[in-house]
This record gives structure tokens, C-alpha cells and sequence, in this order.
């Protein structure tokens, strides 16, 4: 193969793939029944038992939100079946709920993935099969017949095999700075969905610029004679001066403000020099989304020095391990934290200017790592029911396209574009997995509420509200 170039050798790679993983057999998944019960409780033991008993009872609404919730048991899966192993930076869990817009610093908003508590590398097919799978149940959870949620499924997958193709062809320049903005939203995929949708994206950018960290404090926070504190705003949000004693507030408030300062001391000098100027003033305990909700979390009010008008509030969630490091022993890292933010450096196409990690030690006094991030930077996501169909349409196709560039930037493009190829095989092979793990999943949710229905897993009784 004389003068052949790397990236045709690396198509060829991924072609002679299929003489030991023929595209057809990605759609192949058959487990059968499990203990779901003891696989949830062991996939959250160590963590707070309350924030289990929250997920759990979300996870019980329906196979949907059941599927949100089942990231690492999804891995498992996945890995007793055969992959390509063709690596990159894989999101972990890929569902098209955990795709959105948000604020860079110049203000633009993009749209992207937003969540990475389970990045991790591994085979491409692993992130696709849930972002096609969530595809489907997201339709049925909306109402959508068996064929317009497959549909739906063929429409994820198809996007992201159109554009891993089109990435392909690109340089790696060009891949690395590709970004789908709000004007990009509206010119290449609204505009297609009609006139409800464009006007849809420009009224949730409209509402996303409303949610901007500072207005986040002012609706968390209030003012007591000169100072600034958290409301309390059950069962969202509770300070730590209700959730425990005031030594222990003082204790906690302490380790946190000394994590603080070494975080400060480890930044550059411009990241520093504005950081500084802010003090902590207090702790809230902090309740969030489906999939991360039985995750430790904290709100941090922070405020310039004599300024308690200008308050800012960041997230510290605890970071923990990935559903998918137990299947890809060859990959290391120093720490979760290291993985979870290089992960997320690597896919997204501008991180949050603020991401780090801190340690400090709870209030039961176990040293944890914890990753910080603005609370809000005009986060947000597409109102379906404002979209109708057409809507739906274009968002799969923005999260196909946008789990393509991740994969792209960080994997072997030329080499999986080589594995699927230009025929409908692969993506045919996609939503017959989708549809058989989709019924493995509503399976699996009818005997989870059967569980909570006899006391084996926790949940809240509505007096405790």
C-alpha cells in the first residue's frame, strides 16, 4: 500500500473489524431477567441513603426516567456483549437528556453534552447504543407510537453515522473547533423542523439567558440585614445550618473554605486573581437531575469581599467512579476527578471556565473529591411539547451530531467512519439493539417498582416533604 496515507490505513483498519464484529451483530443484546433490585443497590452503596431513596422514587415514574438512572447497570450490559474496540472519550451515559445548550464566555450558547460523571474511554458503539436507545424510549415516554419512536431511534443513529462520516473527511483542526451555536441551531437543523421549532430554540435561548449564575443566587439566596444566605427550598435546596448541628455547619463551612484556598493557590494567575475576590459565606445542600440525584452535592454562595449584592454560586458535586472503568482495565487514571475532568475537556467543545475539582472532608468527616462548576451558565433544553414531531426530529439530530464531534475529537474518526460505512447496515443494526434493549429496560422497571411495591428499596413517603 504504497503511498497509502495513515487515515486510509486506518479506514482499512476499521473495515477488516467487521470480519471479527460484523455490523449487523451490534444489534444482538439478549441478557434476560437479573436481580434489579440488587444491582441498583449495589451500583449506590456508600452513598447518601436518602439521595438513593430521592433516585429511586424518580426512577419508578417510568422506564424512561428508569433508563436515566441506569447508566452503570447499561455498561455492564454492554460489556458482556462484543465491541469493536475501536476507543475514544465516551460521554457514558450518551442519553438525549443529557444534551443541551450552554454559555460560553463570550456568551454564545452551544449545544453539547453537559454531564460527565461517567466519561470514561471505550469502545464508540457503547455511547452510540445508548443515545439511540434513549432516542426510542424518550419517544415512547412522550406518547409516540412504536413506529414514531423507532423513528426516532433510526434518526439519532443515522445523524451520528452522516456526521462521523463527515468528520472523516475534515481535518483534525477543524473537528476540534466545530460547534453547533444558536445561529448554527437555527440556519442547519430548525429551520428543517418548521416554523415552531425555530421558534421554539429562540424562546428557550431567550429563556437560558435568564438563567444565568447570578440569577441563580438571587432566586436561592436572600438577604438578612447585611448578609447574604441560601433560602431554604425543600427538597431542593436546604442549608446546612437546617440539615445539621451548628458545629458541624461550622466544621463543614471550615473544610470546605480550606479546600477552597488550596484550590486557589493550584490556579493561574488571571483564573486566581478574580476567584480570590470572592469569600464563602455559605452551604446549601443540593439535590439535582435524575441520574446524578443520589450523588453528594453542595451550592457554594460566595461573595465579593463587601459586595453581598453580586453574589456567585457554584456546584460542588462529589465525584465518584464510572460505570464503565471496571470494563476498561487498560485505562487508568490518578484520580476520578482527573478522569472526569480531562473526559470532559475532551468532548466538550468549551468547558466551563470555573471547572476544577477541590477535596475537602463532609460533614461526617470522610475526605471526598469534589468537582466545581458554575451552577448555572444558561444551561438549557429544548420544550418537545411546544415542537411536536418535526421538533423532535431535530433535536436527535443534534445529539447525533454532537456525540459524532466528541467521538471525532477524541478517537479514531477514520477508523470508526471505515467500521460503519456508507450503507444502511449499521444504523439498522443500531435500532434493532435499541428496540430490544428498550424492552429489556421496560422489563426491568415493572419488576423495580415491584421491588419498592414490597420494601426492598427505599423511597420517600410524601409526609417527609
Amino acid at each position: 500500500m504504497s503511498g497509502t496515507s495513515s487515515s486510509d490505513k486506518d479506514r482499512e483498519s476499521g473495515k477488516d473489524i467487521r470480519k471479527r464484529l460484523p455490523r449487523k451483530h451490534l444489534g444482538s443484546f439478549d441478557i434476560g431477567k437479573r436481580d434489579v433490585a440488587s444491582l441498583f443497590l449495589a451500583a449506590h452503596q456508600n452513598q447518601d441513603p436518602e439521595l438513593v431513596a430521592l433516585s429511586a422514587a424518580s426512577m419508578a415514574t417510568s422506564p424512561y426516567v428508569f433508563f436515566q438512572g441506569s447508566a452503570k447497570q447499561m455498561a455492564n450490559d454492554l460489556a458482556q456483549q462484543s465491541d469493536t474496540g475501536l476507543r475514544c472519550q465516551l460521554i457514558g451515559n450518551a442519553d438525549p437528556r443529557n444534551f443541551g445548550g450552554y454559555g460560553l464566555p463570550g456568551r454564545e450558547i452551544v449545544f453539547d453534552a453537559v454531564d460527565f460523571c461517567e466519561t470514561h474511554e471505550g469502545p464508540f458503539e457503547w455511547d452510540v447504543k445508548r443515545l439511540v436507545t434513549g432516542a426510542l424510549l424518550m419517544g415512547m415516554d412522550r406518547g409516540a407510537s412504536d413506529r414514531q419512536a423507532r423513528k426516532l431511534a433510526s434518526i439519532a443513529a443515522n445523524s451520528y453515522l452522516d456526521a462521523i462520516r463527515g468528520f472523516d473527511r475534515e481535518s483534525m483542526l477543524t473537528v476540534w473547533y466545530s460547534q453547533l451555536d444558536d445561529d448554527d441551531s437555527v440556519a442547519v437543523w430548525a429551520e428543517s423542523g418548521g416554523a415552531r421549532t425555530v421558534a421554539e430554540v429562540m424562546r428557550s435561548a431567550k429563556r437560558a439567558r435568564r438563567r444565568t449564575n447570578q440569577h441563580a443566587a438571587q432566586e436561592m439566596t436572600k438577604k438578612s440585614g447585611s448578609k447574604r444566605r441560601f433560602r431554604r427550598k425543600l427538597p431542593l435546596l436546604e442549608p446546612i445550618s437546617d440539615l445539621l448541628s451548628e458545629a458541624d455547619a461550622a466544621r463543614l463551612r471550615q473544610a470546605v473554605d480550606r479546600g477552597w484556598q488550596a484550590h486557589l493557590a493550584s490556579l493561574g494567575r488571571n483564573r486566581q486573581y478574580l476567584l480570590s475576590r470572592y469569600q464563602l459565606v455559605d452551604l446549601a445542600r443540593l439535590v439535582v437531575g435524575v441520574s446524578g440525584s443520589s450523588v453528594r452535592r453542595y451550592a457554594a454562595l460566595l461573595v465579593e469581599e463587601g459586595d453581598v449584592n453580586e453574589p456567585v454560586v457554584l456546584e460542588l458535586a462529589e465525584v465518584g467512579s464510572s460505570g464503565l472503568q471496571h470494563h476498561v482495565p487498560t485505562v487508568s487514571y490518578d484520580s476520578d476527578a482527573q478522569r472526569l475532568i480531562t473526559g470532559q475537556r475532551m468532548i466538550q467543545a468549551t468547558p466551563d471556565p470555573f471547572l476544577s475539582w477541590l477535596d475537602f472532608a463532609d460533614h461526617d468527616g470522610t475526605e471526598r473529591t469534589w468537582q466545581i462548576r458554575q451552577l448555572r451558565d444558561w444551561k438549557r433544553s429544548l420544550d418537545f411539547a411546544n415542537t411536536g414531531e418535526r421538533g423532535q426530529t431535530v433535536f436527535m439530530k443534534m445529539c447525533g451530531w454532537a456525540l459524532a464531534r466528541a467521538h471525532a475529537r477524541s478517537g479514531e474518526r477514520h477508523a470508526i467512519a471505515g467500521y460503519v460505512g456508507r450503507n444502511s447496515t449499521t444504523a439498522n443494526a443500531l435500532v434493532a439493539f435499541a428496540d430490544a434493549y428498550a424492552a429489556q429496560i421496560v422489563d426491568d422497571h415493572r419488576t423495580f417498582c415491584a421491588a419498592i411495591a414490597k420494601g426492598q428499596i427505599a423511597v420517600p413517603h410524601a409526609d417527609n416533604e
